[in-house]
């Protein structure tokens, strides 16, 4: 994001609460292979002018809620039907932390 008037042009195209830069190479990829894709992101900065500095008082700020809320969700998804080892094989990693 360029600037704030790009921001609010991409907002009122899109109606978008944030922007995701990094993962689309990720995303074409798994489409273009036919592989789902699940992508949880924790929003750092609100990509202004400012970036730069709240991205900063984040990093020192940040705990790790996002990665624990996402843990609580996959420890949460049901067994995969057509992998049922694939869940279980998860939820062993996290309890491992």
């Amino acid at each position: 994001m360029a600037s704030p008037s790009e921001h609010d042009r991409l907002r009122a195209t899109t109606g978008a609460d944030a922007v995701d830069m990094n993962s689309f190479g990720l995303a074409l990829v798994c489409a273009d292979h036919g592989v789902p894709l699940f992508a949880w992101k924790i929003i750092s900065d609100h990509a202004d002018e400012n970036a730069s500095e709240t991205f900063r008082a984040f990093v020192a700020d940040y705990q790790g809620e996002g990665g624990k809320a996402l843990a609580e969700i996959i420890v949460a998804l049901p067994e995969n039907p057509h992998d049922p080892t694939s869940y279980p094989a998860i939820q062993k990693l996290l309890r491992e932390e």
